[in-house]
């Protein structure tokens, strides 16, 4: 009986096996794709891209961290498992930077080593974050604390902020914030608990990791 009941998993199996491969090859086609995109954007007179290009600033939008965090963070829920996560945002960032940097070499003509080597290291971390963000799609007041410290790094990428002024200097920002809420999103009491711990990860984060914002 049980040989018979593990013949009938074994499709399913196949296919979750098929669909993290699929997955995954995706994760990386993308992040090259992006990689090279950014940087023929940035080596592209503003005036030569399409008008929405122009309007939004999407040049300097893909030369922000908010917009990678914000993939990054999309990859790790919707990864199957937390070790998938890390590999998936992990093989993402390190496929983005070799489309960036090989289209930087190869077509632009030079390489910049100390820009290089601050997303060398982010990648190195990447796996690290996204295995602990992939709980933040969870139940309960652990994934509660962890999507609190999610929208609070949000909140530091998209406002300048201290004890008597509060700017958004970078309106695109502000849409990916919204968007992050979104995503984090699960009820509205959910919401208020993680909008308050926002408030006081936005302080640590930035207490602690000044040069991100």
């Amino acid at each position: 009986m049980n040989d018979f009941l593990n013949k009938i998993r074994m499709p399913e199996k196949s296919n979750s096996i098929l669909n993290d491969f699929f997955s995954t090859f995706f994760v990386i086609i993308f992040g090259l794709f992006m990689g090279v995109f950014s940087k023929f954007l940035d080596c592209t007179a503003s005036n030569y891209l399409p008008y929405i290009f122009q309007a939004f600033d999407i040049t300097n939008f893909l030369g922000r961290f908010s917009i990678w965090i914000f993939f990054a963070v999309v990859i790790s829920f919707y990864s199957r498992s937390p070790l998938k996560s890390a590999l998936n945002v992990f093989l993402f960032f390190a496929a983005m930077l070799l489309g960036y940097f090989a289209y930087t070499k190869y077509i632009a003509g030079f390489f910049p080593k100390s820009y290089i080597l601050i997303w060398v290291m982010f990648t190195a971390a990447s796996p690290f974050l996204a295995f602990i963000c992939w709980y933040g799609k969870g139940e309960g007041n652990i994934a509660i604390i962890i999507d609190g410290f999610i929208s609070g790094m949000f909140l530091n990428l998209t406002f300048n902020w201290g004890v008597f002024y509060i700017d958004m200097p970078y309106f695109p920002e502000f849409i990916i914030y919204i968007l992050s809420n979104i995503l984090l999103f699960k009820d509205i009491k959910s919401f208020f608990k993680i909008f308050v711990i926002s408030i006081f990860a936005a302080i640590i984060w930035k207490t602690f990791f000044p040069f991100i914002f």
